[in-house]
């Protein structure tokens, strides 16, 4: 089985103090209020395709485009990891599938 790497930006909107996540690999993106919130529910975003493409015989993430450009460049220019626990989540194959994911922290999130 395939693993699948996702590089993953995360930043905090100053102006409402919700925390988004943007995945580059796919287009894929969620928003909650807390930090450890928007790791969960990324998570959840990424496992639930994931499991549904394997329940419905295909392979994950076909048809998801990347992330625009401008988010690769924020990717690229932000330093700081953001640790996090594992995926929660249990899906057809196990506790683990193989979803790998380095999040980022921007310093700004794109307007």
């Amino acid at each position: 089985m395939a693993s699948h790497v996702i590089q993953i930006i995360v930043c905090e909107d100053k102006r409402n103090g919700w925390w988004s996540a943007q995945c580059l690999q796919y287009d894929i993106a969620t928003q909650a209020r807390t930090l450890e919130g928007l790791i969960y529910e990324i998570q959840r975003v990424i496992m639930g395709q994931f499991v549904v493409s394997k329940e419905l015989g295909g392979e994950p993430f076909v048809g998801i485009k990347p992330a625009p450009q401008i988010f690769w460049q924020i990717y690229d220019d932000a330093k700081t990891h953001v640790k996090r626990e594992p995926v929660p989540f249990s899906g057809p194959h196990g506790p683990h599938a193989p979803i790998h994911s380095d999040y980022r922290l921007a310093e700004m999130c794109p307007a």
